[in-house]
C-alpha cells in the first residue's frame, strides 16, 4: 500500500466536504445549479490532483489524469442527483395541502 502524507489525507477530506457541501447547497437552493457545478469540479478536481501528488507511488501525470477523470466523474454524479431529488421534490405548498386533505378525511 502506498504511503499518504497527512497532507494527503487533508485534500481528502477536502474532496468529501466540499461533494457533500454542495449537494446540500444545490437541494436547499442556496446557489444556482450552474455556478454549484463549476465550483464543485474545481474543488474536487484540484483537490485529488493535490492528493495523487502527495502520494510517493503516484506518478505526476497519473494525479493529474486520474484526478481530472475521477473529480469529474463524482461531480457529475452528485449534480445528478441533487437536481434529480431537488426537482422531484413536492413544494411546501403541495405537501401542506396533501396534509390538510389527510386531515380531513
Amino acid at each position: 500500500m502506498a504511503e499518504v502524507s497527512g497532507v494527503g489525507f487533508v485534500f481528502l477530506g477536502i474532496f468529501f466536504f466540499s461533494l457533500i457541501g454542495f449537494y446540500v447547497a444545490i437541494r436547499r437552493n442556496l446557489l444556482k445549479l450552474s455556478t454549484a457545478a463549476l465550483l464543485c469540479s474545481t474543488t474536487t478536481i484540484v483537490s485529488l490532483i493535490l492528493f495523487g501528488l502527495t502520494n510517493d507511488r503516484v506518478d505526476d501525470n497519473l494525479a493529474l489524469v486520474g484526478g481530472f477523470g475521477v473529480g469529474l466523474a463524482f461531480t457529475g454524479m452528485m449534480i445528478t442527483m441533487a437536481a434529480f431529488f431537488q426537482n422531484n421534490e413536492p413544494s411546501t405548498l403541495a405537501a401542506y395541502d396533501a396534509m390538510m386533505k389527510k386531515k380531513e378525511e
